[in-house]
C-alpha cells in the first residue's frame, strides 16, 4: 500500500503545463495531462494547486522570503516591496513553478557531481529502493527524485484470463496508440488513453434520480466485467471489495500525471496485457523527493490517487495494456 494522510484542499486554482527548464514563467502550458510528457518534472508537479507548490518551496526547500524573485536590475529593497514572500498574491504560479524547478535542478546537479554508481537494496514488504549510495535518499528520477519500487498483490491466473478476455471483447486489441488521437471511447478526454470508461454503482447517486437510473443501465450492460473485477478485488481485499463504488476501465492508458480530486481514499489498480512485467505500473508521488513505482502487471496495487500519479512507460508495440481502477 502506498498511501498517506489526505493532502491539503485545493485552495488556490492550479494551472497546467510541462517542461523542466527554468525561465518558464507560464501559468498554463499544455491543455491537460493527456498532452504532457510524464517524464518531465514540471508535468509531475502540475497537478498540485499553487498553494501546495508555494508550501513546498518553504517547507521542503527552505526557500526564504522573496528569494528568487529579486530583479538584478533593482536594488533589494525595491524588489522586496513588490513581493515579500512566496505567499504574496502578486507572485504568479509561473514564478513559483520556475523557482521550484530551479531548486530541483540545483539539487540534482549536486547529486550528479558525487559520481557514485547506482545501487539497489530490498527491504521488507517487497519494497526495493534504487539510488546512488545514500540509503536515506536514493536518486534515480530525471528530476533527481528517489524511486521506491513496490509490487502489488498477484491476482489468480484464471481470474486474470477471464478479465482480459472480457476487456478484449469490449475493446479489441489495436495498433492505434493512445496519442494518435483516434480513440474510440474516451469518457475522460483529459487522460491519454485509447479507451476510458467508468462504471458506477447506482448507490453513488440519489435514490430514484436520473443519474442513478443511467448508472444502473450502464452497469447492466457491462455487468460481466463489473462482477469479474469484484471477484478479483475480493480475492485480495475482501473488505475493500464491499466499499468501492466506481470502476474505471482503461485501454492503452499512457502517462498523464493527474490527481483524482473526487476520491475519498486510496484505490486499487490492476494492469493486464502482453507488455513487459515491471513496466506500465502506476507512479505516485510520496513526498517532494520520493516517487513510488507500483508494479500492477497482473497485480492489484493500492495507491492514493489524491497525490500526483501517472502510468509508467511501457512498450505498447508488444501488446495492448488494459487496466482496472
Amino acid at each position: 500500500t502506498v498511501t498517506f494522510p489526505p493532502p491539503p484542499p485545493d485552495t488556490v486554482g492550479s494551472g497546467s503545463g510541462d517542461g523542466i527548464k527554468a525561465d518558464c514563467y507560464h501559468d498554463r502550458i499544455g491543455a491537460s495531462p493527456a498532452v504532457r510528457d510524464a517524464v518531465l518534472l514540471r508535468s509531475q508537479l502540475e497537478p498540485w494547486p499553487t498553494m501546495a507548490l508555494r508550501r513546498r518551496l518553504v517547507a521542503d526547500f527552505g526557500d526564504g522570503v522573496g528569494e528568487g524573485l529579486e530583479d538584478e536590475k533593482e536594488d533589494e529593497k525595491e524588489a522586496k516591496k513588490k513581493a515579500t514572500c512566496w505567499a504574496d498574491p502578486g507572485v504568479t504560479r509561473g514564478q513559483v513553478m520556475d523557482r521550484l524547478l530551479r531548486l530541483y535542478s540545483e539539487e540534482k546537479d549536486k547529486q550528479d557531481k558525487t559520481g557514485r554508481e547506482f545501487e539497489s537494496y530490498t527491504t521488507g514488504n517487497n519494497i526495493t529502493f534504487v539510488g546512488r549510495g545514500n540509503a536515506s535518499l536514493p536518486n534515480t528520477c530525471r528530476s533527481g527524485r528517489a524511486l521506491v519500487h513496490v509490487s502489488g498483490i498477484p491476482v489468480e491466473r484464471t481470474m486474470r484470463t477471464k478479465l482480459v478476455s472480457a476487456l478484449r471483447e469490449l475493446w479489441p486489441p489495436t495498433t492505434v496508440s493512445a496519442s494518435s488521437g483516434k480513440s474510440k471511447n474516451r469518457e475522460r478526454p483529459s487522460i491519454r488513453a485509447t479507451n476510458y470508461m467508468i462504471l458506477c454503482s447506482p448507490s453513488m447517486f440519489g435514490i430514484g434520480s436520473k443519474k442513478a437510473a443511467k448508472a444502473a443501465a450502464k452497469l447492466r450492460a457491462h455487468r460481466k466485467i463489473w462482477d469479474l473485477a469484484r471477484d478479483a478485488m475480493k480475492s485480495v481485499d475482501p473488505i475493500f471489495s464491499t466499499q468501492y463504488t466506481a470502476l474505471a476501465l482503461t485501454h492503452n492508458f499512457e502517462g498523464s500525471p493527474h490527481i483524482d480530486r473526487q476520491n475519498v481514499g486510496p484505490f486499487y489498480g490492476l494492469a493486464l496485457g502482453e507488455f513487459d512485467d515491471g513496466t506500465g505500473g502506476i507512479m505516485v508521488e510520496c513526498s517532494a523527493r520520493v516517487v513510488a513505482v507500483v508494479n500492477t502487471k497482473n497485480r492489484l496495487g493500492k495507491v492514493d490517487g489524491r497525490y500526483p500519479h501517472w502510468v509508467a512507460p511501457y512498450d505498447a508495440v508488444r501488446g495492448d495494456r488494459y487496466s482496472l481502477i
